[in-house]
């Protein structure tokens, strides 16, 4: 059996963070988890007493159950075992994330003990903790999110796991990262904590506009990153979104990916006149021939 590896520190830097975005978690947090000191031990011995109508040995079999069910199988493993897996495994998942906060406080303590070395295991803990036990579960996603060391897969699902925990949070830590990442240092892809973000935006009706229109028109930035943004950007409607996806359409120099993903927000956010009327006015003054077919094939689909 492997050693497992210890937890890394969250370093001074994350420390620094976390106090600075601490006085907004008294809202940002739902109430929930169990305050004694016998719910968050992290000793080997599980509470003895009932939590919510079910004993600590049921919420200590749920969690090994949840550890079995989240360890990859062997790659070479048949195609529909791998199936099988993957379906009881997010069975599984859904069922916990449901649970008290018993359940996260436990997935807290065995994530403490490292009881594999498997990022899905380990990552899987989180989740439920950050479902059902939201307050003890902030404290270890910042540093995983803003510090190197963690497995980039665990820091990756940290950025959406913070969104579940403490959106407001989760806004202030993710939106700096997104815009200007420092230098010399690794975190999670800028995408996936674009996606965290805007979970973390939509739960808290924050405008969405301004990030996204940055983001989706900033040549220099991975195209990964501005194709999420120009999708994002065809789910609600918004004038300043709207001048982003007419740019993004006839923009020069630009693959014609994010052109075409551009029009298909458009679709979803025009009105039917409207559209038509600017598609129209685009085909006339486009000269690749490629792109031409696909705005004819978008005028025949959606303009009477």
């Amino acid at each position: 059996m492997m050693e497992s590896s210890p937890l890394p520190s969250p370093g001074k830097r994350a420390e620094k963070l976390f106090g600075l975005f601490l006085p907004c978690l008294s809202l940002a947090l739902s109430p929930g988890c169990a305050g004694d000191a016998d719910a968050g031990s992290t000793s080997a011995g599980p509470p003895t007493r009932e939590v919510n109508g079910a004993s600590a040995a049921t919420v200590g079999s749920d969690v090994r159950d949840l550890i079995a069910a989240l360890t990859p199988m062997a790659a070479d493993a048949p195609p529909v075992e791998l199936n099988e897996w993957y379906l009881r495994r997010r069975r599984l998942l859904e069922r916990v994330r449901d649970m008290g906060p018993a359940w996260g406080e436990e997935a807290l303590r065995v994530y403490h003990d490292r009881p594999s070395t498997y990022p899905e295991v380990l990552s899987g803990l989180l989740d439920v903790a950050a479902h059902t036990c939201p307050e003890k579960t902030v404290e270890l996603l910042v540093p995983l999110i803003t510090e190197y060391g963690a497995d980039l897969h665990i820091r990756t699902k940290a950025c959406s796991f913070l969104a579940t925990a403490a959106p407001e949070l989760a806004l202030q830590v993710l939106e700096p990262l997104i815009k200007d990442p420092p230098k010399g240092q690794t975190y999670p892809p800028r995408e996936r904590m674009l996606s965290a973000w805007d979970e973390a935006a939509r739960k808290t009706d924050k405008d969405r506009s301004n990030l996204l229109c940055l983001v989706a028109t900033d040549a220099t930035n991975e195209m990964d990153l501005r194709h999420l943004a120009t999708r994002l950007l065809g789910t609600f409607e918004s004038r300043q979104g709207r001048q982003a996806l007419e740019l993004l359409m006839v923009e020069s120099g630009s693959n014609t990916y994010v052109r075409r993903l551009a029009t298909q927000s458009l679709i979803k956010t025009l009105p039917e006149d409207e559209l038509c009327a600017l598609v129209r006015k685009v085909i006339e003054r486009e000269a690749d021939v490629t792109f031409q077919i696909f705005l004819d094939n978008v005028l025949q689909e959606n303009c009477r």
